[in-house]
């Protein structure tokens, strides 16, 4: 919908604001030159899941994408970035259901999947979290990569499946990693503030509200979407409006779109700031979800929206372990146990090799 009424403003030179749409297609401004969006493209947040595989040496790894459009183009360009930085997916399963999402059961214990990063909305991801409860596909050697606000619409869904409760689908969840796309601002910062258009009693009681009631993952980008509107008319009012009304409607457009892309300020979700093409150079938080704390998940990286760098704050405790080496022995059908027992042969053997050859030196020379 977001992309169809975006191809349609565009004719009639109309800027259109997008809360949460983070469609990898939408930044093409030869297609969509009157869009913008308050959070970052999905592509940019393939470079986030990137650095948080490189940094804990995670190098084989499953993915799981449901079939949609979306999905199949963050995927493509997510395994390009693999592929890049030696990251092998060892396969891209593709659930066409909720129930087919099972399926990827007997793969990943056939080869000792680790760390899978999900592509795909709240139904199909919560089936995925019940299989692998039932699979004991859990606990201190698996972890997840979700998208940032998966977690939240997975344990608050009121249809849940009847294979699993709330509370073990929790127990899978526990230990995943997110990049969670939004963050609280410690401090609203709104520049164009003046006597004769005063907003701060309007926008410190909106902040109050949403702060109490609402999670900010989404509510958050549609407040800062609001006040990037509000701010860019009430500069234009200082400006003189009337001068603006007079231009034609393609000059109006395209005047206007400059004004909001110019809109910088401290919003409820965090530093406002687009790039040309509209994109909101939003910071990333990296976090790290306990079961304990539902509500606190860990945070243990930052992304800079400005810069592009990742640096991570500090090593959550209870993280998988990083790849052996041994566990490559895996896809030729080599258990550990089998590999160990053979080092122990081969040492023995090794030595009475030794033994008996210098038993032989000793028997010539006598």
């Amino acid at each position: 919908m977001i992309v169809y009424l975006a191809q349609l403003l565009k004719h009639y030179s109309i800027p259109q604001i997008s809360p949460n749409s983070a469609a990898p297609l939408l930044s093409d401004k030869e297609e969509y030159p009157f869009f913008l969006r308050m959070t970052n493209s999905a592509l940019e947040r393939n470079f986030v899941r990137i650095e948080i595989l490189k940094y804990f040496g995670w190098r084989r790894i499953f993915v799981l994408t449901q079939p949609e459009e979306l999905f199949y183009e963050i995927y493509d360009h997510f395994h390009q970035q693999a592929m890049v930085n030696n990251i092998t997916i060892i396969e891209n399963f593709i659930a066409h259901s909720a129930e087919n999402a099972k399926s990827i059961m007997p793969k990943m214990i056939e080869y000792d999947v680790r760390v899978l990063v999900i592509f795909a909305y709240s139904p199909i991801t919560r089936y995925f979290l019940c299989q692998a409860y039932l699979n004991n596909l859990y606990g201190d050697r698996h972890v997840l990569i979700l998208p940032s606000n998966i977690i939240k619409l997975v344990l608050s869904s009121a249809t849940f499946p009847s294979i699993c409760s709330r509370e073990e689908a929790n127990l899978v969840l526990d230990g995943s990693l997110r990049e969670a796309a939004s963050s609280t601002s410690t401090e609203m910062y709104f520049p164009y503030d003046n006597e004769a258009y005063d907003i701060n009693d309007l926008v410190q009681r909106m902040y109050d509200y949403m702060n109490e009631s609402v999670d900010i993952g989404y509510a958050g980008n549609g407040f800062d979407a609001v006040m990037t509107t509000v701010l860019t008319i009430q500069s234009l009012i200082s400006k003189n409006l009337s001068q603006f009304f007079e231009i034609d409607q393609n000059k109006m457009g395209q005047s206007l779109l400059a004004r909001l892309l110019e809109a910088e300020f401290n919003g409820f979700s965090g530093k406002i700031r687009f790039d040309k093409n509209g994109n909101l150079k939003k910071d990333i938080v990296i976090q790290k979800y306990l079961k304990e704390y539902v509500d606190n998940p860990i945070e243990v990286g930052l992304y800079n929206g400005i810069t592009g760098d990742v640096n991570f704050t500090r090593v959550p405790y209870n993280t998988v372990p990083k790849d052996e080496r041994n566990r490559q022995l895996i896809l030729k059908k080599i258990s550990t146990a089998k590999f160990i027992i053979l080092v122990v042969f081969g040492f023995i053997g090794s030595g009475v090799s030794t033994f008996g050859g210098a038993a032989s030196k000793l028997c010539l020379r006598n």
